[in-house]
């Protein structure tokens, strides 16, 4: 790999088998949606972006530097970003996965990659939608799967992936992995 070419890079919390085997069941009943692969489903705390390949080593190594204790969160219910046509399971609010955000952002820092600009709202993306999406099929879908709820989704680990576009479509590959440490601050 020659150091001119660049990675699509990213952070994120792997999910468990049970909690991607609870997203894929939800993810049928809308024609003409591009649903995320199940070995895809993720929960995204930094995008990267286009990064050349010559710095993913020394980003790697900086993000070592992260420190979280594990932790559970949920998932609650659906929603739609409109604009960008971003179908996902929410995330709420949860102190320990905006420290771990925030660690991550501060580790990417020190080595000299500027903070996101937009706000951190945490979510499993479940498909991008065609703009010439059926509003009433995708209006009983989000009535249908509204209610789910996961609770206790373990937060041990978390992953810099390279976000690859294959001839089988887009595969989320893991670099690095990163574990909670059970003495760090939290």
């Amino acid at each position: 790999m020659s150091t001119s070419e660049f990675l699509r890079l990213f952070t994120a919390l792997p999910l468990p088998p049970n909690a991607i085997q609870t997203l894929g069941a939800l993810q049928q009943g809308l024609p003409g949606t591009r649903w995320i692969r199940s070995e895809n489903l993720h929960l995204t705390l930094r995008f990267l972006g286009q990064t050349p390949a010559g710095e993913v080593s020394a980003i790697a190594t900086a993000l070592q530097d992260v420190r979280f204790p594990p932790f559970a969160f949920s998932l609650a219910g659906v929603d739609l970003w409109t604009g960008p046509g971003i179908l996902h399971a929410v995330v709420p609010s949860h102190p320990a996965l905006s420290a771990l955000k925030h660690a991550i952002d501060h580790a990417l820092a020190v080595y000299g990659l500027p903070p996101e600009e937009r706000p951190f709202r945490p979510h499993v993306t479940l498909a991008r939608l065609r703009r010439t999406h059926d509003r009433e099929a995708l209006a009983a879908w989000r009535e249908q799967h509204g209610g789910l709820h996961l609770q206790e989704i373990p937060a041990t680990r978390f992953h810099l992936y390279e976000s690859r576009s294959t001839a089988e479509g887009v595969r989320y590959l893991p670099l690095a992995s990163y574990d909670a440490a059970q003495n760090a601050p939290g």
